[in-house]
């Protein structure tokens, strides 16, 4: 999430790109999912905790071929880990739950956006084709 945070801070294009690609890399050697116990870890909590939150379909899981694990989807681990150091940075109480919330929140506003965006580009063809009318 740092890494992500200082590309977005940066003006010069160059810069921008060697970090995102070093983010890539990161991210390819993290993989897709990581272990439960890793993923409590860096979430601050504990696996029990862990496993309640996934039962409730609220953490994503994925299985590696060959393997009835199941193990935490990475971006999601990255993700969380992000809303609680915001969390911290605020000087909110940094829980699961709390940085669960913030996360919703945040894929529901990006929703309306993208929902938002294709109705005003339905709007803008029909407003279009009339005018050519």
């Amino acid at each position: 999430m740092a890494l992500r945070d200082a590309a977005r801070s940066l003006l010069e294009p160059e810069a921008r790109a060697e970090i995102e690609r070093v983010e890539r890399g990161l991210r390819a050697e993290l993989g897709e999912s990581i272990p439960k116990k890793r993923a409590a870890a860096l979430l601050g909590t504990s696996v029990v905790t862990l496993d309640k939150w996934i039962d409730r379909g609220a953490i994503p899981v994925r299985y590696k071929e060959g393997s009835s694990r199941a193990e935490v989807d990475s971006e999601t681990v990255v993700r969380l880990a992000g809303e609680a150091r915001a969390l911290a940075e605020a000087g909110e109480d940094v829980t699961l739950a709390a940085a669960l919330d913030r996360l919703a929140a945040r894929r529901t506003s990006e929703k309306q956006i993208v929902e938002a965006a294709k109705l005003s580009s339905v709007l803008t063809s029909i407003a279009g084709a009339n005018a050519k009318r």
